[in-house]
């Protein structure tokens, strides 16, 4: 009795030491993975503090800005993902999605420049409708053929089929890169699992984009599979999704509306935000005025009377929510508010309903979303 106590006790003690080690390395990976892109944010930064506007250095630096900005934000959307997944509280849309149209749309959206690898696609000339979130399909596409592509070589093929079996969709993204090995076909699907091997070195990334995939297909009713023979011999990922009986798929519309001219208040206590965003809506021809806190806002907004208010939600002073309230009160419907917060979880949505927000908005907003929620007021 005693040995079994003494072994259970070492037994807890190591799986502490195995949670302790694997937290430490997922902060050292996470720390990483920020500082590389906040180290090329910064250097571009300083480039163009040194260079002509007009020249191509200044294209590029902004360039690099643009892409590392984004990928930051990839970062966080995985990390919110993983989280909503493990917790069973991820929010799936409902409505046919052409899986072919899908799959066209990521690759046109990773078509290969330079020495990166080539992406071939080759599927049945008709739709393939499933029911579910085309934006969530669209990321587990996106994720498994980022990594299919983080993985292989400079101008190695990688092959996209899709084709109809047994009344399911099935995609096939198969890779000639440096493969797994077979005792890891599954743990690859687990959080923070990145393949590490000799003959490749990780190309950065905190290993969600898998787990995020499954966690999505297997919530669509679907399943995911890894293929390889081996270390050196390429990777198959194959994912089934029910097809749906639907007939038709809403048509496509990429193109965000147009706004026209509007009065426009900016509440946002985070100053460089502010003005970022002030200077972006000025020089799209809106009249803009802004506040850096609650109170100072509402004022703002109640003197003026402006079509749209553009509010965060954690406010020094009084909260976002307070100001919406009490524009509610004082001006009933007259002014569009539009919710743009750090904060975007379901229950924050809810929140900013039920405080009078016409439309919540999450950072970072991306110029075709804020022209969308401009466009629709």
């Amino acid at each position: 009795m005693r040995e079994e106590a003494q072994q259970a006790l070492r037994a807890a003690h190591a799986e502490a030491e195995r949670s302790s080690r694997a937290k430490d390395e997922f902060l050292a990976m996470l720390a990483h993975e920020l500082r590389n892109p906040l180290a090329a944010i910064v250097n571009g930064l300083a480039l163009l503090d040194r260079v002509d506007p007009q020249s191509d250095v200044d294209a590029r630096a902004r360039g690099v800005i643009g892409r590392q900005v984004h990928h930051l934000s990839h970062l966080l959307d995985d990390l919110l993902d993983v989280s909503r997944i493990m917790s069973g509280k991820i929010e799936l849309g409902h409505a046919p999605v052409d899986l072919a149209r899908a799959t066209r749309q990521c690759v046109e959206a990773r078509q290969p420049v330079s020495d990166s690898p080539q992406l071939t696609v080759l599927m049945d000339a008709r739709p393939f409708i499933v029911e579910g979130d085309v934006v969530r399909l669209e990321q587990v596409i996106g994720n498994l053929l980022d990594n299919a592509v983080k993985y292989s070589p400079p101008h190695s093929p990688i092959h996209i089929t899709l084709r109809g079996e047994n009344g399911q969709a099935v995609l096939r993204i198969k890779d000639h890169g440096v493969g797994i090995a077979p005792d890891m076909l599954e743990s690859i699907f687990e959080p923070f699992t990145q393949i590490n091997t000799s003959l490749h070195r990780a190309g950065g990334g905190l290993g969600l984009g898998l787990a995020v995939a499954r966690g999505l297909v297997e919530q669509h009713g679907g399943s995911i599979t890894a293929h390889s023979v081996g270390l050196g011999h390429g990777t198959e990922f194959v994912v089934r999704l029910p097809l749906s009986s639907a007939a038709s798929v809403a048509p496509d519309e990429t193109r965000a509306p147009t706004a026209p001219p509007r009065r426009i208040v900016v509440v946002e206590d985070h100053e460089d935000a502010r003005e970022m965003l002030l200077e972006l809506l000025s020089l799209q021809g809106h009249r803009v005025e802004g506040a850096g806190d609650g109170r100072a806002g509402l004022r703002l907004i109640v003197d003026s009377a402006p079509d749209i208010a553009l509010i965060d939600v954690g406010l020094p002073e009084l909260d976002g929510y307070e100001v919406a309230r009490q524009v509610r009160r004082t001006m009933g419907q007259q002014v569009r508010l539009i919710a743009v917060t750090g904060y975007g979880q379901s229950y924050d949505r809810a929140r900013a309903e039920e405080a009078g927000f016409d439309l919540h908005l999450t950072k970072p907003v991306s110029s075709k979303d804020l022209s969308q929620a401009l466009g629709a007021a």
